[in-house]
This record gives C-alpha cells, structure tokens and sequence, in this order.
C-alpha cells in the first residue's frame, strides 16, 4: 500500500483547508487533478464575489461624494439644526430663543414673539442692537395671506443738515450728533397695538429679571468690546458698564454683569408704552437731558414727533411657484428680488450646477456678476417716496430687467467697475442684529434691528441705561469718508426726517398655497444681501437643509472694492478658475461674513432652525 504524506501549506489561491498532496499512485494523480479543477472553479468564484463586493462598496460610499455637487465643501459646524413640528424661533443671542418659544406656547403672536426676542437681544448683544436703535420688520399673515413691512428705522432730526459734520468724520461716528431719533420702542408698539395677541406688560420680565440678576459676556461682545476699547474708555457712561471695576478692563467672555438702570426703563416702558421713551414721562425727560449733555440737536419735539411708517413690502414671484416678500427702501429688499430674479432666469442653475466644475464655476461666476450690477444700482437707493424711487423699485423688481441685464453678463470674463454703472463705493453697517419666527398659526416674522456701528455712537444714557446709535453715519455726508472708510455718494444725504439707507433685506418666503415656506434674515452690512441670496439659493433651488447652507463657505463682492471676498474654507481650484475670467481675489480676515438666522418648513412639513454659527446664536420651538 502506498503511503500518503500530507503537507499543511495552503496550496496557493485555493480554498482554506484543501491539502498539498505529495506525489502518488495513479489514482491519487486522477484525485489531484479533480481537486485542482474545483480549486480553480471556487478560485474563479470567490474572485467574482470579492469583485462584486468591491463594487457594491464603491457604490454605497464614494458615489454619492462624487455625485455631489461641485459648489462648496461642506463644513458641519456646531451650531444646532433645530427640528419642531408647530412652531420655531431662531435669533443670534443664544439666551433670547427661548423667551420666544415660551411667548408662543403662551398662544402669543409671532409679533409678540419677536418683540420679546429683540428686548432681550439688546441686553445679550448691546454692541449691535437696543432700544436706542430702530428695525424694519416684515410680518406674514397666513390667514390673510399678506406680508406687512414695518419701517422703525431711526431718523435725522429736525435741526440736521447736509453739512453738520463740517467735514469731520469723527463727529459723524462718535458723541452727540452721532445719534438718529430712536424709533425701536415706537416700532414695538406700533406693531403690537396692530398684530399681537398677549398684554404688552407680558413681554418684559424675562429680559428685566435677566438686566438684575446677570448677563454672561458671550464670544461675540467679547470681541466686540475688546475691538473698541480704545473708545468705550473715552465715553464715561459706556465706560462704567462694561468695564469690570477691579482689572479698569472691559470684561471679557464669561464675566457676569447687571444693568439696573436698563432694568428701570424696561419697567417704565412696559407701564407706559412708547411714551416712556418719546414723552411725555419721567423716562423721556431724563433720556433728553442726557441727550443734550453729550451734544445730541435731538429735541423734544423730534422724539414726540417720531412715527414708524407702514410701507408697501417688496414683492417678487420665483420659480417653483414661490413668493419673496422683503422691504423696500430704506431697506435692500428691492436688491435681494433682483439678485434672485436675475438668477432665477438661468434654468440651467440648478440642472448642471456640480455635474462638472467648468459648470460650477460657471454658476458661481454669473452670481458673482449679478452682485455687482446690484451694488451699482445699490447707490441710486435712498429713503424716498418720490416717484422716482418707486419707478427705481418697480425697475429692480421686475422681469423685463432681469433679462437685459442677464443679457449683459459674459460666461468668460468679468469687467472693469464702470462697465456696471458706478463710481462710487458702498457703506457697510456691522452693528445688525436679527430673529426669525414661524408661529403654530403659520405666519411668520423676519426682522432687523441696528443700532450701526458697534455700540453705536458710544453714548450711553446715564440715567436711564439706554444705549444710543450713530445713525447720523449712516448718511452720506459731504468731504466725510465714514466709519468705514466709505467716500460720500450722490444720495443718501441727511436731510431733517429722512431714514438712512440700509443693506437690511428681512425676507419671507411662500409656496403656491400660501404656507411660510423660509423666513430668514442676517447682520453684517452690505454683506446681508449677497449672503441671504446664497442660502435662499442652496436650500429652495439645490435642496439644501438650512443648516448645511448657513454652514457652508460663503463669498461676496460689492462692486467696490473691486474683489470677491471670500472665506477660508472657499475651494481654492475654484477660485483659481474664478481668477482665470478676471476676478481679484480677497481672502476675509478674522470678521465674518454676513450672519444669517433661518427657519425653513421641510417638505415633510417639519420646521427645520439654525442660527448662524459665526456668531454663536440659537434656535428654539416645540
């Protein structure tokens, strides 16, 4: 008998398990053979099933990252995407959200709401917005199915004139004269007494109680104090509330303050309404004296005088059978409808858009140039209601122009600045803040509120805690290039009553039934406009959920200075092809670019919040 000797090698690209057989008889030959066959055969097999596997794997994993969309990488930060089935709030003081929500679960309006959210912003971020400012507000009605525009903006008093300032910037951004005639409080009660739903005394405990027991010094005013410190240690009343007694520094991001003073006033307005703050009161009286020791021309009867305005809001019909709804001058809602109107005509926007980066860039090129014919027309905009301004709104607003000026815009190349139409630059306005509400009832709130520059015009009322703007700067004034380096333009001028131009564009978006489909809103000057288009854009035309869209990199460019500005996270293969067609190139520093509060319903009906990251926000609802 012939013996058999085994090896326990692994023959190679056979099963595991089949054995190396030495050499033998001739049946051990035939036996060989046979097993080498299926050896080969399950050699075959498994090559096919690992292939397969490979294939299947590639598929579910790198398909859909090469399927994406060329645009912008995403960047998941770590702002909170909130998700609630009645109703949401999203505002950029994180503390404020939910004094929304409570108002609203308390059957309040989405007026109240906001009004109760901005009351407590003014406390939580002083450095943009207060009591000493004034907002425009665009109100949906979903019964109704009618957007209202409410115009608080702050106005020049009756002694200003063209040439106040005598050629001093300086004048125009600081002190007395800085300030406009406030109108947030008259803006509050105006809508109040028109739209909300809870007695008025109701909306003020929470931020009160907040005033007495402590604010905490968030990111944001930590940087915001830091960056003007040189001027908040000029203006005593400024000085001795946000500077902390024991270090003679201004505080820093976590210390823990309290504004009695504030709280008193809060108290007086929520007993007297409006006539706290414009007289005749107690509150008034004092708020006048102090106006006048810093050198303010505002008078008694200015602040009697003063009345927010009922406008005609912007409406603009978009693809999909949707609505925008934003405010016309002296707000930048008439820019906002032509910007989206001139690339709504593009029907290949969202079609090809990230199917090649020839095309992307493409996309990005053609809104790149539709902000810049926008910022041109931006300096014929003034607050006005003559007839040329409403022919100029009805002109941005309407399709026959958008086509010219889709027509106007090459593929392959950019231009020189008066190709578009101007010579001259624009005004920025950083000290903005925003709220963005949907309500169970379905209406819905985007508001603005300023008070300009960062804590205005550093006069702080003594006396009553108030906060007052430099909206006096916000004018264009002869021989004086302002606050930000901006030269004077043909319009704009101060004029006594008149409300200074801004680059607020509060928006509400509807579908074809009528239902809020996006709210939103934003700070950061000129860059509110192009930054509300961008996540308009991503989220109705590219499907995008708001957070993912706020999140994402974003540029801008204004016509003068003649580049696009552009965060870090921006893909630099796509810029270089931007460069390629003309384009110069501006990396943004260690501001931000535009801050944007949304809330969009989703298409399974839920409501979807984020409140921007860049700024450290929140969003609350139920």
């Amino acid at each position: 008998m012939s013996s058999k000797a085994y090896q326990y090698d692994l023959v190679f690209g056979a099963p595991f398990g089949v054995q190396k057989w030495d050499v033998g008889t001739k049946e051990d030959s035939k036996l060989r053979r046979s097993l080498t066959v299926k050896a080969k055969a399950a050699l075959i097999v498994a090559f096919v099933l690992v292939v397969l596997v490979v294939t299947v794997v590639v598929v579910c994993v790198f398909l859909p990252s090469l399927q994406k969309r060329y645009w912008l990488p995403e960047y998941e930060s770590n702002s909170k995407l909130g998700i609630y089935q009645t109703a949401a709030v999203s505002t950029d003081a994180a503390p404020c959200a939910v004094i929304g929500k409570d108002i609203l679960e308390k059957n309040g309006s989405a007026v109240d709401a906001a009004i109760g959210v901005l009351l407590c912003m003014g406390v939580i971020n002083p450095q943009s917005a207060g009591i000493g400012g004034g907002f425009l507000m665009l109100y949906y009605n979903r019964t109704q199915k009618a957007a209202y525009y409410i115009d608080a903006r702050e106005t020049a008093p009756e002694k200003a004139t063209e040439d106040m300032f005598q050629g001093n910037a300086s004048l125009a951004q600081f002190g007395g004269l800085a300030i406009a005639v406030p109108g947030e409080i008259a803006g509050y009660h105006d809508i109040h007494d028109r739209f909300g739903s809870l007695p008025w005394e109701e909306l003020f405990p929470p931020t009160i109680k907040m005033c007495r027991e402590g604010i905490q010094v968030n990111a944001h005013l930590a940087r915001a104090l830091k960056k003007k410190e040189e001027f908040i240690m000029k203006f005593e009343g400024i000085r001795n509330v946000f500077t902390n007694n024991e270090t003679n520094e201004v505080y820093k991001m976590g210390d823990i303050y309290t504004r009695n003073d504030l709280a008193d006033t809060l108290e007086a307005i929520a007993r007297e309404k409006s006539a706290a703050i414009n007289g005749p009161s107690e509150t008034a009286t004092k708020l006048l004296n102090d106006l006048k020791a810093a050198g303010s021309i505002i008078e008694e009867s200015d602040m009697r005088r003063y009345a927010p305005k009922n406008r005609e809001p912007i409406s603009k019909a978009l693809r999909n059978n949707m609505t925008l709804y934003s405010v016309s001058t002296p707000g930048s809602g008439a820019l906002l409808a032509f910007i989206l109107g001139v690339l709504d005509g593009y029907e290949d926007l969202n079609a090809n858009v990230g199917k090649t980066r020839g095309e992307t860039v493409k996309a990005l090129h053609r809104m790149i140039e539709t902000f810049k014919f926008a910022y041109a027309r931006r300096m014929e905009l003034e607050d006005s209601d003559s007839d040329d301004m409403k022919q100029l709104t009805l002109e941005l607003t309407s399709d026959e122009y958008a086509d010219i000026i889709r027509k106007k815009i090459d593929d392959e190349r950019t231009y020189s600045p008066d190709h578009y139409g101007v010579n001259v630059t624009v005004h920025e306005d950083h000290g903005t803040a925003h709220v963005s509400i949907i309500a169970p009832n379905g209406d819905a709130v985007s508001v603005t509120s300023t008070v300009n520059a960062y804590f205005g015009s550093m006069i702080l009322s003594p006396s009553t805690g108030i906060l007052l703007n430099n909206e006096m700067d916000d004018f264009s004034s002869p021989n004086i290039t302002n606050s930000f380096d901006i030269p004077p333009t043909h319009k704009n001028h101060v004029q006594p009553g008149r409300r200074p131009f801004s680059s607020m564009s509060p928006a509400i978006i509807t579908d074809s039934n009528g239902d809020v489909k996006l709210t939103l809103g934003g700070n950061g000057g000129t860059q509110i406009t192009t930054s509300i288009a961008q996540i308009i854009i991503r989220t109705l035309w590219f499907g995008e959920d708001i957070k993912k869209a706020i999140d994402a990199p974003r540029f801008h460019h204004q016509l003068l200075p003649n580049y696009i500005e552009h965060e870090e996270r921006f893909p630099k293969d796509l810029l270089a092809e931007l460069k390629k067609k003309g384009h110069y190139l501006h990396l943004l520093g260690s501001g931000m670019l535009g801050i944007i509060m949304g809330v969009l319903r989703g298409d399974d009906g839920n409501l979807y919040a984020n409140s921007d990251y860049r700024k450290g926000g929140e969003v609350d609802g139920f």
